[in-house]
């Protein structure tokens, strides 16, 4: 039977949580739920902004790239990476002054490394020797040696909430490096070979939670990356029932200790509390909850990088952090301290700089709710009742500001960095409604005006053309009818944000456009598709006018999934996802409202194409 699936309003969360899709979350442990509660997942949403710190002996190659121990580096290396314990001595290691400047920089919450990948304790386990504790680390004479008692008491004192990053992997565990993806001895297969290793490496993780969650106070937040094999993520669940027993007792042991933990999605099977994409921001954001994790720094990884790196500048990340906002995300900014234990002085003043920016527009951000706009050409929206903020990144020269869609008369409007609120006029236009701005306040990042109404707000959403420019109509602002076709978000794979699975003869894409006069346009499709795959037929129809299209193939299909940096040990780069946008005619439209339609007509093999986006190029 068909359904209507519309990927905007997905995007505004009516959707069902991920944390919700476990429909029997009991199953593991009797009548305990093992999901994160809502009511805490919906506090750590409001949270909005966290630091995380990539920091451990890795730090002194200056390789901010771990990875590149078992991926990269010839086996002679790698082996002496692991003995990098014996030289790490961080004389110039201080949490307080990294806590002071999280606080500062507007930051509500802290994720510190427990143990990473290289399977190195960041803490006082007595499950192994390898640790910042032991003799063999020079660091372990220092009073303040347990780095993660350090780190949580530091911020704890600040008044943010804690968590912890726990590697699932482990590349040094006797056992754990057969289940570690990357290492040079992983082998899946040994989880049935034998099952008793496997429940070695299980326990260890199972009982360095036990010491964490018992020994280290209240954690607000467990955050666990990759996963074991097999083990379910995101929306997917555990395919190998060995390993989700492990899964569900370590959710269980997890539940029982601390009750009250949010955690995310990596390995959890159903389970997890949010998304968490990498060193991007989703054109939508994710369905439910979610947060991107992204460097304050430039360059490969999360890790030191040398202190030749530059920092991303405050307006950058202020705009990174609205974007998020504005989607429903949180974003969680990562620091990698140098060896010593100190931060470059560009990651301090570019946290200065946030802070700055959000003691003046906080309100805009802490324990808001997605914008309300499919498109807003200037920046970008959050709400929190009747109050939207409109976040300005580019300020109209003419001193009006066009806000397209909003029906409902505002009440008053004001700048957020005007202490005393002056009221800034307000008048309907053109299906929208203008506020006289005036003169640029020259704010960093982005200006924010506050918009109150007497009533619950509303709008009217298209894709609005300004007059002259390129019209993008991407797959993230689409309406998908579709029984079986869906957008993906790049939760499992490296790449997102398309539609999949298009199929005749009753699936519908469509897009309402509105334009500002009438204009001439180059119609473009961006889409990718396997030479194989190509010569499927697609209808594009704008209003009464019908394109008739077959697909071009945008790439050699080299046959592998993966997509890490650097020679990739499991075949080439998959070239799956190419795009590649090609014209298909003209078009005149007067001005008004539009809908553009893509209708797929008949698939060449097995599918017809990954669609990216539409382009309408004004024609002079």
């Amino acid at each position: 039977m068909t359904s209507f699936k519309t990927l905007f309003f997905a995007a505004l969360g009516l959707v069902t949580a991920m944390s919700g899709l476990a429909a029997s979350a009991t199953a593991a442990s009797g009548s305990m739920d093992l999901r994160v509660k809502p009511e805490r997942l919906a506090e750590w949403n409001d949270w909005r902004f966290g630091l995380f710190i990539h920091w451990g002996p890795w730090s002194q190659t200056e390789v901010g790239y771990i990875w590149k121990m078992v991926l990269e580096d010839p086996p002679g290396v790698r082996e002496r990476r692991f003995d990098l314990w014996k030289t790490f001595k961080p004389t110039q290691f201080d949490p307080k002054k990294w806590a002071r400047a999280a606080k500062d920089a507007g930051m509500k919450y802290v994720v510190f490394i427990a143990k990473h990948h290289d399977g190195f304790n960041n803490y006082d386990t007595k499950l192994s020797g390898y640790k910042v504790t032991a003799p063999e680390c020079p660091f372990s004479k220092a009073p303040n040696a347990d780095l993660t008692r350090a780190v949580l008491d530091a911020f704890r004192d600040e008044g943010l909430a804690v968590g912890l990053y726990y590697s699932h992997i482990d590349w040094h565990h006797p056992d754990g490096k057969y289940f570690s993806r990357g290492h040079w001895d992983y082998d899946p297969g040994r989880i049935e070979r034998d099952p008793a290793s496997w429940e070695r490496f299980a326990d260890y993780e199972i009982g360095q939670l036990r010491e964490l969650l018992t020994n280290y106070g209240k954690i607000d937040l467990l955050w666990f990356d990759i996963r074991w094999p097999f083990a379910g993520s995101g929306m997917e669940r555990s395919t190998n029932e060995r390993v989700r027993a492990s899964v569900l007792t370590l959710l269980a042991t997890m539940k029982e200790l601390q009750p009250d933990l949010i955690y995310n999605d990596r390995g959890l099977d159903l389970y997890g509390g949010f998304h968490t994409p990498e060193q991007r921001v989703p054109a939508t954001g994710f369905p439910g909850s979610w947060e991107t994790s992204l460097t304050i720094t430039n360059n490969r990884g999360y890790w030191f990088k040398g202190d030749g790196v530059s920092a991303k500048t405050p307006a950058e990340l202020i705009r990174t952090l609205v974007d998020i906002a504005s989607k429903g995300g949180n974003l969680l900014l990562n620091v990698g301290p140098r060896a010593d234990g100190e931060l470059a002085a560009g990651e301090y003043e570019s946290l200065a700089g946030m802070g700055a920016w959000l003691r003046v527009n906080g309100e805009s951000i802490y324990g808001t709710r997605r914008s309300p706009f499919l498109d807003l050409p200037w920046g970008r929206a959050t709400t929190k009742g009747r109050r939207i903020f409109l976040h300005v990144f580019d300020w109209p020269g003419s001193g009006d500001l066009f806000v397209p869609g909003l029906q409902t008369p505002v009440h008053k409007a004001w700048l957020l960095s005007d202490a005393q609120k002056k009221p800034l006029p307000v008048s309907a236009a053109g299906g929208g409604q203008t506020l006289t701005v005036g003169k640029d306040p020259g704010a960093t990042g982005a200006a924010v005006i506050a918009l109150e109404f007497a009533s619950d707000p509303t709008v009217k959403n298209s894709l609005y053309h300004s007059a002259g420019t390129i019209l993008e109509l991407p797959a993230a602002r689409a309406t998908l009818l579709s029984a079986q076709a869906s957008y993906n978000y790049g939760q499992n794979v490296a790449h997102g944000d398309f539609i999949e699975n298009l199929r005749p003869p009753n699936d519908r894409v469509s897009w309402t456009i509105t334009l500002a006069r009438a204009e001439k346009f180059r119609v473009e499709v961006n889409y990718a598709v396997q030479h194989a795959e190509a010569g499927g037929m697609f209808r594009l129809e704008i209003d009464n006018t019908t394109f008739s299209v077959r697909t071009q193939g945008t790439a050699d299909w080299k046959g592998s999934i993966l997509n890490v940096p650097g020679k990739d040990k499991h075949g080439e780069r998959d070239n799956r996802w190419v795009f590649k946008p090609f014209s298909v005619g003209e078009v005149s439209l007067a001005a008004g409202d539009h809908t553009v339609t893509i209708v797929p007509e008949k698939i060449a093999k097995s599918h017809l194409m990954y669609l990216k986006a539409v382009r309408l190029v004004p024609i002079p």
